[in-house]
């Protein structure tokens, strides 16, 4: 049988991962909105799961399923299609094997989308599944990566063929655009990325950029030297910090919204012999706390903390390395006591 002629709910049946009655339901929804594929009605009323559906497609098809955190992904491969195609076909190109492109796919039934998709990287492809989360969070993991190369390339570009020194004239303008999507781009990839900071060096040529990923400091790229006076006097602007004060430390944040979450960054600059070093944190406003009935502790500890909260007064001194969880462990200590009929009163520096 002809794959684009393959109907997914029956292979679900035959592999018994779905009853004939659940598909006939399936089916019944289907005439009613015939813009909804099958797969998808079948996931939206749990009848199945995603993995279940790329399981049997597998089998069927004899195709492979993409682990994500051990398949390769290629920037380059990646742009080869536009980022607006792959989200709307569910489709990423992530490296190029043996002469072929490897096309991993949510739906490899769509047989139009996929020709379409080969019609544009004009190269032989094989073809391999992957969920739609982990399709999605490639995708956008790529892409802030790539967004964020070309912005520093445009503003290292902006850079040259301009008489004396950057101009002081901080308000935003088309010649300052270019500094203003770097620095986007670059809290994007780092949010992308799962890191918890962003560091910006000056040195005497350069400004390097790292981010702080699992605890550890990863280079990212370097930008000219002379950038370094616009991206500091816009993060500043961004940050409600003096612009004209350059000589001593100072402390700020701002908000700002990634993929519809409200993301709040602490900003700390400091000078140096270069320029000034600036360092971003990320501090999410919708923390999902788990385990708030152990506080994330075995047991022993746990009964050792509860005996200490329910002292009348005393200090609890929390310590860890960055991302260890000080301050979701605060927050759920704090959520206990709030059960309790006292007043409580926080105070942080900086709030978080």
């Amino acid at each position: 049988m002809d794959r684009n002629h393959l109907r997914i709910g029956d292979i679900l049946v035959t592999q018994g991962r779905l009853t004939a009655k659940q598909l006939d339901e399936a089916l019944s929804i289907q005439k009613e909105d015939k813009n909804k594929r099958i797969g998808e009605i079948l996931l939206d009323n749990n009848y199945i799961k995603e993995e279940d559906l790329l399981i049997a497609l597998s089998k069927r098809l004899k195709l492979d399923i993409v682990n994500f955190v051990q398949s390769p992904i290629d920037l380059k491969t990646v742009s080869m299609i536009p980022k607006s195609i792959s989200l709307k076909y569910m489709i990423v190109a992530t490296h190029i094997e043996g002469g072929r492109v490897i096309l991993v796919v949510n739906d490899p039934l769509d047989f139009f989308a996929i020709e379409d998709v080969k019609s544009l990287i004009n190269m032989p492809a094989e073809i391999k599944i992957g969920k739609k989360d982990d399709i999605i969070k490639a995708l956008n993991k790529a892409y802030s990566e790539i967004d964020s190369q070309n912005a520093a390339n445009i503003a290292n570009k902006s850079v040259y063929g301009k008489i004396g020194e950057i101009s002081q004239d901080l308000e935003i303008t088309t010649e300052l655009a270019p500094v203003v999507n770097l620095i986007n781009s670059i809290i994007i990839k780092g949010y992308n990325d799962g890191a918890s900071d962003i560091h910006l060096d000056p040195f005497e040529k350069t400004m390097l950029i790292r981010y702080r990923i699992d605890g550890l400091l990863i280079d990212n790229m370097n930008i000219d030297a002379k950038l370094a006076q616009n991206l500091s006097a816009r993060i500043k602007i961004m940050s409600g910090l003096d612009i004209a004060e350059s000589r001593i430390p100072q402390d700020g944040h701002f908000k700002i919204k990634i993929s519809g979450r409200e993301i709040n960054i602490r900003v700390s600059i400091m000078p140096t012999v270069f320029g000034e070093t600036i360092v971003m944190r990320y501090l999410t406003q919708m923390v999902k706390i788990d385990h708030v009935n152990s506080f994330g502790m075995n047991e022993f500890n746990y009964q050792k903390i509860s005996r200490i909260l329910r002292k009348p007064h005393g200090i609890i001194l929390i310590t860890g390395p960055t991302g260890s969880g000080k301050t979701t462990t605060l927050y759920m200590l704090i959520e206990s006591l709030i059960k309790k009929p006292i007043n409580i009163c926080t105070i942080e520096d900086p709030v978080e």
